[in-house]
């Protein structure tokens, strides 16, 4: 139960983050490309990166429920995408992890547009 409240109040933190800065930064906009997102993205995943190696030297749970699961998966689910990414390439599986990239971004992005047409009028 304790990691359960961890993890939502992390995702209150990661949330409202995002919308703030997405909000002040929202005229960051080049060649038509919301780059707020983009950034965000960024700083998600680098922030994933130092937590996930922290909490693999240091072993600790609350961090990682509450930073990782929390603030930066509702921050950015990229991020976990980056790290589950990461995961399969140093564990030497390749063809694995391409699979998961592409199918992860086609397949959102077919989804995506699945259900724009299905409640299209």
């Amino acid at each position: 139960m304790y990691n359960i409240i961890l993890v939502a109040l992390g995702g209150v933190v990661g949330s409202l983050s995002r919308y703030f800065i997405s909000k002040m930064f929202s005229h960051l906009i080049i060649f038509n490309i919301p780059i707020v997102i983009i950034l965000i993205n960024i700083i998600g995943s680098f922030l994933m990166g130092i937590v996930f190696q922290y909490s693999q030297e240091n072993a600790n749970e609350n961090i990682k429920h509450f930073v990782s699961l929390g603030v930066l998966g509702s921050f950015t689910t990229f991020s976990t995408f980056s790290l589950e990414a990461y995961n399969l390439f140093t564990q030497d599986k390749l063809t694995e992890a391409i699979i998961y990239i592409l199918a992860s971004v086609v397949l959102s992005l077919l989804a995506l547009y699945l259900g724009i047409i299905l409640i299209k009028k």
